[in-house]
């Protein structure tokens, strides 16, 4: 059963109608998910924050960004809203030039101000100098902290943000044969629009790009697809980032997409396998997922992307 709680502008805590219409999309590559809710009837108090719940398992919480009444035949209120990421998306870092920062330090002077109520993951020394310059937004200090230190992108779950937590979850298993979650639809699709062949680097401030990370695969199927990329000492940026570009380029060009008739919103990130009467497909990702709820009926289409090592 679906619940939504919401908070008014003033802090009432408010009971609302049930929703005609719910949209919930969450994507690896985007900070926030994004909801949209239709209820069949004016709203009048002005919404600050919206969190949803499944059978007891909260899926969504965040801030309202539109609230729009709509007068045509009959009376609705559309509620647009991102998850708790949009207050770190929203607000510029101070400038700072920090030396051997701790997580913890790095929260409480950029995180926690914007409503962020904790991190998850151990508190650990960056060693040597971490900079935030002028224009950077807090989720930038917060991304760019978690690829130096955890060795990945974090997340905001809820309220707090996640940089790094133990891998348990569990395999999950699609399949029309049996065994799994069920599907409805299976589209398998191959983009050789995405493919890169080559990122040609430049390592040395006066050098040349002639540094090249190369993708046999892209260059084995006839693609040709190059980038460039300064990684000298004063651009910011390392070799690291073109090995990340052919990577991402390569998990992104074969892609599956499922429509499911439940709602699936927390496996986001899972490792994946699909059974199908087509065949079989494994070492695949959760990238994304869109849940939408219409007049009673729901579904939720999910995105995986094929997980390279």
């Amino acid at each position: 059963m679906l619940t939504i709680a919401a908070l008014s502008a003033d802090g009432e805590t408010l009971s609302l109608p049930s929703a005609v219409y719910i949209e919930l999309c969450r994507d690896e590559e985007v900070p926030a998910d994004s909801l949209r809710i239709i209820f069949p009837q004016r709203i009048e108090q002005e919404l600050a924050e919206l969190c949803l719940s499944y059978d007891g398992e909260e899926i969504f919480c965040g801030v309202v960004d539109e609230q729009i009444f709509i007068a045509y035949e009959a009376e609705k209120t559309e509620v647009i809203a991102r998850s708790m990421a949009a207050l770190l998306l929203d607000n510029e870092a101070c400038p700072h030039n920090f030396v051997n920062p701790c997580t913890e330090v790095v929260f409480e002077r950029y995180m926690a101000p914007c409503g962020i109520e904790g991190f998850v993951g151990e508190d650990v020394a960056f060693q040597g100098k971490f900079d935030v310059v002028k224009g950077s937004s807090c989720w930038q200090v917060a991304e760019a902290f978690g690829k130096k230190v955890y060795g990945k992108k974090p997340r905001v779950r809820s309220r707090k943000l996640v940089f790094s937590e133990p891998e348990e979850r569990a395999l999950a298993v699609f399949s029309n044969l049996g065994d799994g979650i069920p599907f409805e639809r299976l589209e398998h699709s191959r983009l050789r629009c995405k493919l890169i062949s080559t990122v040609r680097a430049k390592t040395q401030t006066a050098g040349q790009y002639d540094t090249a990370v190369a993708n046999p695969e892209a260059i084995a199927k006839g693609i040709r697809r190059e980038r460039y990329l300064d990684a000298s000492d004063l651009s910011g940026d390392t070799l690291s980032k073109a090995f990340e570009a052919v990577k991402s380029a390569q998990q992104s060009s074969e892609v599956l997409t499922l429509r499911c008739s439940v709602q699936l919103a927390p496996l986001l990130g899972a490792q994946a396998r699909v059974i199908s009467s087509h065949g079989e497909y494994e070492n695949y990702r959760v990238s994304s997922l869109r849940y939408v709820m219409s007049d009673g009926k729901e579904y939720t289409r999910v995105t995986l992307c094929r997980k390279e090592s």
